[in-house]
């Protein structure tokens, strides 16, 4: 049987619940300031959604029915319980729904906090129900592979399709798709939010229904990769559900801001839900979900049906259904659908329990002869609601402990109103954590370890001719292709042709490599601090830090240069060692920052460098010619973009002294120069997390 699993979707209890510790400034009383508390206290004051809460509990016991239900000989019940599957699609959907409907307005402050909340809400009960099956399995004859306890320990089924099925936990999968895509969503949710009304309906909600096909391809065995290897390095799947769902709640939370609710019709509002919900069943039990064509059969458990569950999300979500609203809100019901994870991430272990076990005893003590599945169905709720309580709940709320931070409430003043501030304070663990990882070899052993299983082990995959056929690398004809063999010679000369373009790049990787492999980045040179350094070198050469630029963006030119003075004040050099110069093509008029460390050096249009020296290069050397630095001093280089810190400064002065000491020792003529890596992305808010995570390829080329 096919076991396509569930996995926990944030409550929209708990879900509503999360939020950022982040400390907030103080505040002038008035009616400015009496509307902003408003405003934020109704952005962090989210509806808790419960009808969807409660229909995460029937979906889930839908998906049970699936697997262990499914073949009872009831007609109309096996035809029902054979699309449980497709209710993956629904919680995949719901979860991202759930996420971009709370934190579309305030943001993620806290990345790491975020993620961890989410690990803590999953991991526990998983954990658990893999500590059981490998207490229980052996016990019944079934052995546990190291291989397959490895990669679910570690919630990778999802992307080895030889562990995908096992006795072990087969949820593991959806455990690890939810926090890969956990990860993802802080990056999606800032394009997302931002794009227009339209543009989410006509462009980016079709888009990922079309997509949940490919996923049903490669379900069905279908190569959709352009490299092997890469079959094992896709998208976990239901990632298009799950952004549909981002992109659902967004458009749900604009329409909510717009009260556009009202615009659909009223009898949608109040007799929808219940309507499509009565429709979805009928369509279920009138069908067997084997008796569809195949590519249907696939995409129903990965997304035929996102358009329907779309449908039943925001019609849930308005809570107006006449019919439904008041069973759904009721205790019973959210408890049920707050348990629906635990029950089912727990189905493994109660089933091996039911049908060794419990299943037996009460036949035994009763005198009955019932199925173990009908004992099973009753057991994993009962067991599910227990464990939720007792173990998965405390254990959630001790973790989060963990990663707290302490509360102090100051004392309000007259004139002014004070919020609580939240005081930063390292946890033990994390204490322990960092000390732990500040050791260099620490750093350097995970740092060789982390490149053998990268680079080694794409190597030993790119060599293995179960990936790749080396034989046809350089085959010139195609022998089944007796009539045209003269053209086919010249197809086949001109893809080797193409195919050995790829080589261009070894010098360069392997110059890198080997670069990476001596002279390790997890290994830093140590250097005094700069006072320390100021006051023992006696360094007599001046520090040139000269930006070039075309002169086409000023504002940057002029932002970065404020930020270059002032952390050059910010160090113990004195003014005189330090000059700041923008080597420029247009004029930018810095002499209106009326400071006296920095110096605009304008290129001539007429300028011609003596070996025909274009655009930067022109400029360097007009610069050259005319900046009062000596032939002593250093000048370091930076693009108008290129921004530094004091720690900079700090290995910029350790060098040069260390240069300047040996050439008035007369060791060397001249001193040596110096290159740094440029990293991108290290402001605390980068404008776009996907292109900054792109353009960090350049960090190697560097």
């Amino acid at each position: 049987m096919d076991n396509d699993d569930l996995v926990e979707v944030e409550s929209p209890t708990s879900a509503m619940d999360d939020t950022e510790d982040e400390p907030e400034e103080e505040q002038e009383p008035g009616p400015e300031a009496e509307s902003r508390q408003e405003n934020d206290s109704r952005t962090s004051r989210k509806r808790q959604l419960h009808i969807l809460q409660s229909l995460r509990w029937l979906s889930a016991m839908h998906i049970i029915c699936y697997h262990f239900l499914a073949e009872t000989g009831n007609k109309r019940w096996d035809n029902f319980a054979s699309w449980g599957a497709s209710q993956l699609t629904y919680f995949f959907m719901l979860s991202g729904f759930i996420l971009a409907y709370q934190y579309t307005d305030r943001g993620i402050t806290n990345v790491g906090k975020f993620l961890f909340k989410r690990w803590a809400r999953l991991y526990p009960t998983y954990l658990l129900s893999i500590i059981v099956q490998c207490i229980a399995l052996p016990k019944v004859g079934i052995p546990v592979d190291a291989g397959a306890l490895a990669a679910v320990f570690f919630s990778l089924t999802a992307w080895i399709p030889r562990y995908f099925l096992n006795f072990i936990n087969t949820p593991g999968w959806s455990v690890g798709a939810f926090l890969f895509q956990y990860m993802l969503f802080p990056t999606l949710l800032k394009p997302i939010s931002r794009a227009k009304q339209g543009t989410r309906f006509k462009k980016l909600l079709p888009a990922c229904w079309i997509f949940s096909i490919l996923e049903a391809g490669h379900a069905m065995g279908i190569d959709i990769s352009l490299f092997k290897p890469f079959n094992s390095i896709i998208l976990p799947p239901h990632t298009g559900s799950f952004i549909f769902g981002i992109v659902l709640g967004c458009c749900y939370l604009e329409s909510e801001k717009q009260s556009a609710e009202t615009r659909i019709p009223e009898l949608v509002r109040h007799f929808g839900l219940c309507a499509i919900i009565f429709a979805s069943v009928i369509l279920f039990i009138s069908t067997h979900a084997t008796s569809v064509p195949s590519i249907l059969y696939y995409w129903s458990s990965r997304g035929l049906f996102m358009p329907l569950f779309a449908f039943i999300i925001w019609l849930g979500a308005l809570e107006t259904d006449c019919l439904l609203r008041h069973w759904l809100s009721l205790k019973p019901c959210l408890l049920l659908g707050q348990v629906s994870f635990t029950v089912y991430i727990l189905q493994g272990c109660v089933n091996t329990f039911s049908a060794n076990w419990i299943g037996p005893w009460i036949n035994k003590q009763f005198g009955l002869s019932l199925d173990y599945n009908y004992v099973f169905l009753v057991a994993a709720n009962v067991i599910g609601f227990i464990i939720h309580f007792v173990f998965e709940q405390p254990a959630y709320n001790a973790l989060l402990f963990l990663d707290s931070r302490n509360d102090t409430q100051t004392a309000p003043e007259v004139g002014t109103i004070r919020t609580t501030r939240r005081k930063k304070k390292m946890s033990g663990w994390k204490r322990t954590f960092n000390t732990f990882i500040s050791y260099e070899w620490v750093r350097v052993i995970a740092y060789y370890l982390l490149m053998i299983v990268s680079v080694g082990g794409y190597v030993a995959l790119s060599v293995s001719t179960s990936y790749i056929d080396w034989t046809g690398l350089f085959s010139f004809q195609n022998e089944d292709d007796t009539e045209n063999s003269e053209y086919s010679l010249l197809a086949a000369l001109s893809i080797n042709i193409v195919k050995c373009c790829f080589f261009l790049a070894s010098p360069a990787l392997l110059f890198g490599f080997v670069g990476h492999l001596i002279w390790s980045p997890a290994r830093r040179v140590k250097v005094p601090s700069l006072e320390e350094s100021v006051a023992t070198s006696d360094l007599r050469a001046r520090l040139f830090f000269r930006i070039v630029t075309r002169g086409k963006n000023p504002d940057l030119v002029r932002d970065n240069v404020v930020k270059a003075t002032t952390v050059l004040r910010k160090t113990c050099l004195p003014e005189w060692q330090w000059k700041v110069e923008v080597a420029t093509d247009n004029p930018l008029d810095l002499d209106e920052m009326n400071d006296s460390q920095v110096y605009e050096l304008l290129t001539p249009s007429d300028y011609v460098c003596p070996k025909g020296g274009k655009y930067k290069a022109r400029a360097l050397h007009h610069a050259v010619m005319i900046s009062t630095a000596r032939e002593e001093d250093w000048v370091i280089h930076l693009d108008e973009e290129s921004s530094f810190d004091v720690e900079t400064v700090k290995y910029i002065y350790a060098h040069c002294a260390k240069e300047e000491t040996s050439v008035l020792r007369g060791q060397k003529e001249w001193g040596n120069i110096g290159q740094g890596v440029i990293k991108y992305g290290c402001h605390e808010h980068p404008p776009n997390y996907l292109t900054t995570l792109a353009d960090s390829i350049r960090v190697a080329d560097d």
